[in-house]
């Protein structure tokens, strides 16, 4: 496939009782694609591509005390 063909994804619920719309609102939620980016054939999620920065930032072992500790401000 393409760079810029979708990919259909499945998806199963295995056990709980949520409605599978409130499952599928709740995926799509997590592929939003950071289109904000000069990378042109990044396939992967903005939530995991932040996700990555944030645990970056946690490797350095700088201890919390005078950093701003909300995520958002590593974005």
């Amino acid at each position: 496939m393409g760079a810029a063909t979708v990919s259909p994804i499945e998806i199963n619920r295995n056990y709980g009782e949520t409605e599978l719309k409130k499952l599928a609102e709740q995926v799509l939620g997590l592929t939003k694609m950071n289109w904000n980016t000069m990378a042109l054939m990044n396939k992967e999620p903005v939530t995991i591509e932040y996700a990555r920065k944030v645990v970056d930032v946690l490797k350095t072992g700088l201890e919390a005390e005078g950093f701003l500790k909300d995520f958002r401000y590593y974005i």
